[in-house]
């Protein structure tokens, strides 16, 4: 008979709340884990130390994660060592083997593959596009799981912490469990433990009640139809209580209210009935969100337009090559220096759509002749979308070709997109458009 009875369920997962019982759900899998006169049956990888407290009560292997590589190895020699060590593990000495938690395995996982390109990939792919990396890391998880682990123990575990869902900027009353959705996909039976002290009691239960998130447990009735031999739910859940289930399967027409699902539960995201009290938290963090955004974006608008009156203010923007200050109103502030380019000379020569102007007539119906030694400071910051939009804008009403403006732009100002112009630049190249427009409207009347 097999750790469930004639019921085979591969890969197990359990997550839940601190103190919800996951370590010595895993511990307890083994029938014989009680059993001091006998090898061990269980083989576990603890990364939090949390097993050591279990020894005398639970019969197992452990090897702590600090076995597998020391503070200053690399992170990526951790997967390494965890992958050797388990192809070093011959098939039928452990019936269950398990990770506590997973968190610094897939770590360990990540860093071995971004160090170590899959499947035909390069470096290079991965650097740019983040996805293919977590892709490939995904594959590897599952080669090792199914390939690896798999054929030397009957049932592998892993317990993961809960995370809270957020959405945009704000928590929601969905947990789920930590970990690439590898784990979940694998899993046979994926369990949500919860040993929460129900109101008006004093402690908490001794055994955990379960949601059950995922299950591959379908069973055929004498009748010829198809369902899960467990339950939505279980009350007192531990590896004991699925293998009575197993022996004698759920009711799925007639369950109890223990057995009823009380929760929502989406593709492994379970949805909590909040209480007064959380719904009021999550408000108020909906809240402080909210200021802190719009704080933000006051803020940003003060420095844009502080930098902007500095700019128009002729006379009270003073120079300076060896204290990189600016005297602006009376207030000395330390900002960066930026010497003017040379090819502001030449400003944004329009396409050839239209007539130009001439070189001398651009520059004194624009802005005058330039100071070639002159040094202009000013705060830079980055282009508003406006202002990159109002060049867009404005090129394309003085009658130029939208396809010119990009060289035009490089041309004068070093960069071809008026999304990466800088305050300064932006501002100039504005003042240049309009100047050409107004002129254009007076030449013809309107």
């Amino acid at each position: 008979m097999g750790l469930f009875g004639d019921k085979s369920l591969k890969f197990v997962g359990v997550t839940g709340p601190i103190s919800c019982g996951k370590t010595l759900f895993g511990l307890s899998i083994d029938p014989q884990c009680r059993d001091f006169s006998n090898p061990p049956g269980t083989l576990v990888i603890d990364d939090e130390f949390s097993t050591d407290a279990y020894k005398d009560v639970r019969h197992f292997d452990r090897k702590d994660i600090g076995d597998f590589v020391n503070e200053k190895d690399p992170m990526e020699l951790i997967w390494e060592k965890i992958y050797n060590f388990f192809l070093k593990i011959p098939v039928g000495k452990y019936r269950v083997g398990g990770f506590d938690t997973l968190n610094t395995p897939e770590k360990g996982l990540e860093a071995w593959v971004k160090k170590n390109p899959q499947f035909g990939h390069t470096l290079g792919q991965y650097e740019k596009m983040t996805a293919i990396m977590q892709d490939d890391m995904k594959q590897v998880l599952m080669q090792f799981l199914t390939r690896v682990v798999a054929p030397r123990f009957e049932v592998f575990y892993w317990t993961a912490h809960e995370k809270v869902v957020w959405e945009g900027n704000s928590p929601t009353n969905k947990r789920r469990p930590q970990g690439r959705d590898t784990w979940m996909k694998c899993a046979h039976l994926y369990l949500r433990l919860n040993r929460e002290r129900p109101p008006m009691k004093a402690a908490a239960p001794d055994l955990p009640k379960a949601i059950i998130l995922k299950s591959r447990t379908l069973q055929i009735d004498d009748k010829g139809g198809e369902s899960s031999w467990l339950p939505e739910a279980m009350a007192d859940c531990t590896p004991d209580k699925i293998r009575e289930y197993a022996a004698t399967p759920a009711d799925r027409k007639k369950l109890k209210k223990s057995e009823q699902l009380t929760d929502r539960v989406t593709d492994g995201v379970i949805e909590e009935e909040m209480s007064d009290d959380e719904r009021l938290r999550i408000q108020a963090q909906i809240e402080e969100n909210k200021r802190a955004t719009s704080e933000t974006a006051l803020e940003i608008m003060q420095r844009k337009q502080e930098a902007l009156r500095a700019m128009k203010a002729p006379g009270k923007v003073a120079t300076t090559t060896s204290s990189a200050a600016t005297t602006v109103t009376g207030t000395t502030t330390a900002t960066p220096v930026v010497q003017k380019p040379k090819e502001i000379e030449a400003e944004v020569l329009p396409a050839e759509a239209k007539p130009e102007p001439t070189h001398e007539e651009w520059l004194k119906d624009a802005e005058g002749p330039a100071e070639a030694d002159e040094e202009l400071v000013v705060e830079v910051a980055p282009n508003p979308p406006t202002d990159s939009s109002r060049i867009k804008d404005l090129w394309v009403r003085c009658g130029y070709d939208a396809d010119t403006l990009g060289q035009k732009l490089e041309a004068n100002y070093g960069v071809s997109n008026p999304d990466h112009l800088n305050q300064e630049k932006s501002a100039h190249a504005i003042s240049v458009l309009e100047k050409v427009l107004a002129k254009q409207g007076a030449a013809s009347g309107n």
